[in-house]
């Protein structure tokens, strides 16, 4: 205990009232939080300052008078937070238990362009704005699943929690289930309590989690909710009742899209933590954004596919995914990165959702536009571009008109991927392209990383595996699967290629992925036969075998693989044997053959990750 000799007693009753109100309102935070440290901190250095002559302490007593209040508000958001996750707590072993799934949220696949570095023609298409917002608006409808969940169960949901937004959200679910203008209508109904509770357990690092589930994303998706059920118990017709499910549904899909967007940028950069936290679309105003779709009588889901929402914000993905790509090219040449990656997530988590309705949001858009931007090196390439005065322009404006603010955010969108086109063009001349050799091997090695660390591939059967594959390669090439190629093992009709990668429709790449328990040379061997003979009429130049195995020493398995393979009798002239490749991978390796076929050398890569 640290002792304090002074003859202020109101000054040391003072210091004691502020770390006693600290503690009182931090303390059940602190396991949550890890902010008790940063507490601990700043205790010793005002305790030996309380030791000092009265004349240091001046003012020190006003600073403690304020410090309760600021410490009040600084821990408020975060204590209906709290209160979700002990209620998350007490909801264990319910049926609710079970509809947790937080991993939806590291889906491991790479967005749309985060690996793209290639000429200018292979970049064509998805450098025209719409075409390429268009790719990351079908990427995300693909890969998120809804939270739809059977109106049986969410009726058997344990309400009697403590008292807490979230036990409302849950309490308001049940009865809305079980009304019966719902249950004339509706199997499923979205179940927003089930995604909070999986976004709570997201499985980054605290930081991350920090940055892209802040307390005002949980709490404001709760209250939307909670504002839509309500409106649904009074309702008197179905379209009332579908155009309310509608928009809770559709507000659902923002948060989630928000949030894969942001875990990706997490495991895609993971080293950096963003500063800022993640930007989501204020929900007050979706009825409004989607109010013509009740209007016409359509589908709201569609209709916010559709929407300046959808667009805005995947433009501002595809500048970031863009921007990445620039950096790509970077690499290639080894250069410095055009844009710094410490910056590129802070960026990102804003540019990635922020959808401008008011100046504010609007300042903080251009701002971080002009921090990555209108900077020496980016005008070093390309001179003064003009939208850049378009920027400065708009900075610091005093607009009030929604419908302006918006339509200025999505023009300025526009002119900066035209600045990025331009970046790209600078660099059209590098000689790396996504079909070369190395390149794909890189595209298909973090193909397999992701898949290796997603909990969603966790005992999945081999062709599940395949598609994950699959997924992330087709966002970076043209990419058919279990396609009808060649010839089948018996002979007499076609096989079926695993995956085949294509540029323009022409053949490139053969892959084809096994999943083993144990070492199988049988297995094994009758894969590299349907790669390199059966399925491969054309004579592609490069063949990829992926092994994604099963056993408890995966560095014996390696090494049986690779001994197997040294004395395998490839169906054409071996050129080169099987070599090692190193990675910086425990669980991963990968190891690389050449053969000649009809005079044209042939590469066959073969790649093992542990997998669970």
């Amino acid at each position: 205990m640290v002792r304090i000799n002074m003859k202020n007693d109101d000054m040391f009753r003072s210091l004691y009232r502020m770390v006693e109100e600290y503690n009182r309102l931090v303390g059940p935070l602190t396991e949550h939080l890890h902010i008790y440290d940063r507490w601990n901190e700043i205790e010793s250095p005002l305790l030996r300052v309380a030791e000092l002559n009265d004349d240091v302490l001046k003012g020190v007593t006003a600073f403690d008078t304020s410090l309760a209040d600021h410490l009040s508000f600084m821990t408020g958001p975060y204590r209906l937070l709290l209160e979700n996750v002990a209620s998350i707590e007490n909801m264990m072993g319910t049926p609710f238990a079970e509809l947790v799934h937080p991993q939806v949220y590291v889906p491991g696949i790479t967005t749309a362009l985060t690996t793209v570095a290639a000429t200018s023609e292979q970049l064509a298409q998805i450098a025209r704005p719409s075409s390429g917002v268009a790719e990351i608006a079908r990427y995300y409808t693909q890969i998120l699943n809804d939270w739809h969940i059977d109106l049986g169960i969410i009726s058997s949901f344990d309400s009697s929690l403590a008292d807490s937004h979230f036990s409302q959200l849950v309490g308001m679910e049940k009865a809305v289930a079980g009304l019966s203008g719902v249950m004339a209508q509706y199997d499923q109904m979205t179940c927003v309590s089930t995604q909070i509770a999986s976004l709570q357990q997201i499985g980054l690092t605290d930081a991350w989690k920090r940055a892209l589930t802040p307390p005002e994303l949980l709490l404001g998706l709760n209250d939307f909710a909670l504002k839509q059920y309500e409106q649904i118990q009074k309702a008197e017709d179905d379209q009332s009742i579908a155009w309310r499910l509608g928009l809770i549904d559709v507000a659902s899909k923002l948060v989630d899209i928000q949030v894969a967007w942001g875990s990706e940028i997490a495991v895609d950069i993971g080293e950096y933590v963003p500063e800022a936290e993640l930007v989501i679309p204020d929900f007050s105003d979706l009825p409004v954004i989607l109010g013509p779709a009740k209007r016409d009588n359509r589908d709201v889901s569609e209709a916010f596919e559709e929407s300046q929402l959808m667009l805005i914000t995947c433009a501002g993905k595809l500048i970031i995914q863009k921007a990445k790509a620039v950096n790509d090219f970077c690499k290639a040449r080894q250069m410095q990165l055009l844009f710094p990656e410490s910056d590129l997530v802070d960026c990102a988590m804003i540019l990635g959702g922020a959808f401008c309705r008011d100046a504010d949001m609007l300042n903080v858009v251009l701002d971080t536009l002009s921090k990555m931007f209108i900077r020496k090196p980016v005008i070093d390439l390309i001179g003064q571009h003009r939208c850049f005065g378009v920027i400065k322009q708009h900075q610091s404006t005093n607009e009030s008109n929604k419908k302006l603010i918006t339509k200025i955010q999505k023009d300025i969108y526009w002119h900066i991927i035209g600045v990025e086109d331009e970046l790209i063009k600078h660099f059209a001349g590098s000689d790396v392209t996504i079909f070369e050799e190395d390149k794909v091997s890189a595209n298909v090695m973090k193909a397999l990383l992701n898949v290796q660390k997603d909990k969603l591939y966790e005992g999945a059967k081999e062709n599940n595996i395949n598609d994950g594959i699959r997924n992330q390669l087709s966002i970076v090439y043209e990419v058919k699967d279990q396609t009808r190629q060649g010839e089948s093992e018996n002979g007499k009709d076609s096989g079926e290629v695993d995956i085949m990668i294509c540029n323009n429709g022409n053949p490139e790449v053969i892959i084809e992925g096994l999943k083993l328990s144990s070492f199988e040379s049988s297995k094994l061997d009758a894969h590299i036969k349907k790669a390199l003979v059966n399925y491969d009429s054309n004579g592609c130049p490069l063949v990829y075998i992926l092994v994604y195995a099963t056993v408890k020493a995966f560095d014996d398995f390696w090494g049986k693989l690779i001994d197997h393979m040294n004395d395998y009798c490839f169906p054409y002239k071996n050129v080169e044997g099987m070599r090692d490749v190193a990675t910086v991978y425990t669980d991963l390796r990968h190891a690389k053959a050449m053969l000649n076929r009809n005079g044209k050398n042939v590469s066959v890569h073969l790649f093992a990750i542990a997998v669970r």
